[in-house]
């Protein structure tokens, strides 16, 4: 594991997208009704991509894994 944190921390629901296009996909975060964060993901400093070519490098990915991008 490259991160951790507490059981009910993880700011994932039931809900899972299965129709997202990465290339036009945005980080978006909330607190409350207040908006803490929106923006497309290919700004990002690190692209997924590379994020995904690291972590499959140093640990097995399997299907279902989360990855997730805190910054």
């Amino acid at each position: 594991m490259v991160g951790k944190s507490f059981d009910t921390f993880t700011p994932l629901g039931s809900y899972l997208e299965t129709e997202l296009d990465p290339l036009n996909a945005r980080i978006e975060a909330r607190v409350g009704h207040v908006e803490k964060q929106n923006s497309p993901i290919n700004l990002m400093i690190v692209p997924i991509k590379d994020m995904v070519a690291y972590l499959s490098s140093v640990m097995t990915l399997k299907k279902g894994a989360v990855m997730r991008e805190i910054g």
